[in-house]
């Protein structure tokens, strides 16, 4: 009897690890959306500002520089963690029996091309800083062609943002009520068990 009674408790601390992980990884992904979002606008916005045969102004390119560095080693270890532990997910969705297991890797691809996008980008801009950081002058198509993709971008990570945080809550939604349901048929069946 004492064995079962153990069960329950490590039952119920095992998943409460269990959520504590993926809300780790969720905290995680949405300060990376975040200062991915804030990041991309900021460029937008400078070189739309400096789209002429302007000498830039070199105190902002060195931010935008490090905070690109920044942005893609947030990027990268965001994308890398999120990675190794959606395989850990994925196979306590199907011990639990998720219902839309298409959903769920909708959402991953949107992360991950997410990451890859942001990460390249970011890599390109810093490289273009690097390259413009002695000489200052960037030619209009330049500015140009690091504002709309910074734009596009931006909308790109606003759009899996949302879908993110919808998705996260539809499925602990779904959860929620599928163990609920399962609570309550246990108990019925306990009760004409007596």
């Amino acid at each position: 009897m004492e064995s079962g009674n153990n069960l329950v408790p490590n039952y119920v601390k095992n998943k409460s690890k269990n959520y504590s992980k993926h809300l780790v990884e969720y905290f995680l992904l949405k300060i990376d959306h975040l200062y991915v979002l804030g990041l991309l606008l900021t460029i937008s916005i400078f070189f739309f500002l400096y789209r002429g045969d302007e000498k830039l102004p070199q105190t902002y390119l060195i931010e935008i520089l490090v905070l690109g560095i920044i942005g893609i080693v947030l990027c990268a270890g965001v994308g890398i963690h999120h990675w190794i532990k959606n395989r850990s997910r994925e196979k306590d969705l199907t011990t639990v029996g998720n219902l839309d297991p298409k959903s769920d890797s909708i959402e991953t691809y949107l992360k991950m091309s997410q990451f890859i996008i942001t990460i390249i980008f970011l890599l390109a801009v810093v490289i273009i800083c690097a390259i413009k950081l002695n000489k200052g002058n960037i030619s209009k198509s330049l500015t140009y062609g690091i504002a709309f993709p910074s734009l596009f971008i931006f909308l790109f990570t606003l759009f899996v943002f949302i879908y993110s945080f919808y998705s996260v809550a539809e499925r602990t939604y779904r959860v929620g009520i599928r163990r609920s349901v399962l609570g309550q048929v246990q108990t019925a069946s306990q009760i004409r068990k007596t």
